[in-house]
C-alpha cells in the first residue's frame, strides 16, 4: 500500500506541473458547483423531480461529468505522453 501512495503522490506532482489542466479538472468544477449552488440551490424545479431542489440532482451529475472528463480525456493523454518520454 505504501507504493500505491507513493505513485499517487508522484502522479499528483506531475499533474500539478500543468496548472491549466489542474484548474479545469479540479478547481473549475468546484467553482461551478458553488456558483450554481448559490444561485439556484434552493429553487424548486417542479413536480417532475418530486420536490427536490436543483442542487440535489445537479451535484451528482457534475461529479459524474468531472470523473468522466478526467478519466477519459486527461489521464489517457498524460499516460501516452509519459510513455512517449519513457517516464
Amino acid at each position: 500500500m505504501k507504493g500505491f501512495w507513493k505513485l499517487t503522490w508522484v502522479q499528483f506532482k506531475l499533474y500539478m506541473r500543468e496548472p491549466i489542466a489542474f484548474f479545469f479538472a479540479l478547481l473549475f468544477p468546484v467553482l461551478l458547483l458553488l456558483l450554481f449552488g448559490a444561485a439556484f440551490g434552493d429553487m424548486p424545479v417542479g413536480p417532475t423531480y418530486q420536490g427536490q431542489r436543483f442542487i440535489d440532482y445537479y451535484a451528482p451529475a457534475l461529479l459524474a461529468l468531472i470523473a468522466g472528463t478526467v478519466g477519459l480525456m486527461s489521464v489517457p493523454v498524460k499516460t501516452a505522453s509519459e510513455r512517449e518520454y519513457k517516464v
